[in-house]
């Protein structure tokens, strides 16, 4: 009688699924709290290797590493006292006067709801600035060293396999282009937002121009979310202004998707919408917020291995 392994594999394979859907509730509380306390490491590195290509040129202009991060740390310290000092007195006013209105909008008061959790607020925020130290400490020494663990890696990734070293390569390229074709769009969308909606007239102009911004950390659905909000908000404002909004919101959203997006991306990490967005809800159901950010730059990573083990099974 000849034995079936491949029904024997499928019995195996859903067995240990089942198992591990029962169990999820023991392993998955361990997971969360490694992911946890790595998060802040992996952010302080991820930072790091954004930054280290500015350290990079510096190197080439004669400016030693640690002159360079000096120079790096001092630019960002300026960067973030200009904005206290003169960004975020107009932006916490235009934020506390737009949740004021929401408030009015929906005509629910949340005023009790926060003061029985202000205890909660000031406990996350407490966890949020000692994280952002150990992000800030470690992207640090990550920016000191990273010279000696791109060596590191490099050898070690060379010396077991050629293949494993261009994948490596193709992937550090491909990321890199993200990442400033990223920070390039953040910044496009926050001047292109802030202008029109200031020409306009609009009294939150600055705080959806920040929005607009900050909704590239979730692409397709981030955007979307905000013009909807912004649209929704200037209706209540005068129908007047919800009109402008709306003609504006899609004018801008043409021009980002047709003109300002394939310039700056290019043809290298482009998207299914699709793709991105079921990434979106995967990682996010998995990881959180942070999963939600780091979406579209796993769903590149998992398309170009895929191009590039495809690719040389064919060849």
């Amino acid at each position: 009688m000849k034995i079936d392994f491949r029904l024997i594999n499928i019995c195996l394979i859903s067995m240990i699924f089942y198992i591990i859907c029962k169990t999820s509730n023991y392993w998955l509380s361990i997971l969360n709290r490694c992911i946890d306390i790595v998060t802040p490491i992996f952010l302080g590195f991820f930072l790091a290797y954004i930054l280290n290509p500015i350290i990079v040129y510096f190197e080439k202009m004669k400016i030693k590493r640690f002159i360079g991060i000096i120079i790096i740390i001092v630019l960002l310290f300026i960067i973030c006292f200009i904005l206290i000092l003169f960004i975020f007195p107009i932006l916490s006013k235009q934020f506390f006067n737009c949740a004021i209105y929401v408030i009015k909008i929906i005509e629910t008061n949340h005023i009790n709801l926060f003061n029985a959790n202000i205890l909660k607020l000031v406990n996350k925020s407490i966890d949020l600035a000692s994280e952002s130290i150990i992000i800030l400490v470690s992207c640090f020494y990550f920016l000191i060293d990273f010279p000696h663990i791109k060596k590191l890696f490099k050898d070690y990734i060379y010396y077991k396999s050629k293949k494993l070293y261009c994948y490596f390569s193709l992937l550090n390229n491909e990321l890199h282009k993200y990442i400033k074709s990223f920070l390039l769009i953040s910044v496009i969308s926050f001047f292109e937002y802030t202008f029109f909606y200031t020409l306009l007239g609009h009294p939150y102009a600055l705080l959806l121009g920040i929005l607009s911004s900050l909704s590239n950390f979730v692409p397709v659905v981030g955007g979307l979310f905000v013009q909807i909000f912004a649209i929704i908000l200037s209706f209540n404002i005068s129908k007047h202004m919800g009109i402008t909004v709306l003609a504006i919101t899609i004018i801008l959203g043409i021009v980002d998707a047709y003109i300002i997006n394939p310039l700056v991306y290019g043809k290298s990490s482009q998207i299914s919408p699709l793709i991105i967005i079921i990434s979106i809800f995967l990682f996010g159901e998995l990881f959180g917020f942070i999963g939600i950010v780091f979406a579209l730059p796993i769903a590149i990573v998992i398309m170009h291995t895929y191009k590039f083990f495809h690719k040389d099974a064919y060849v």
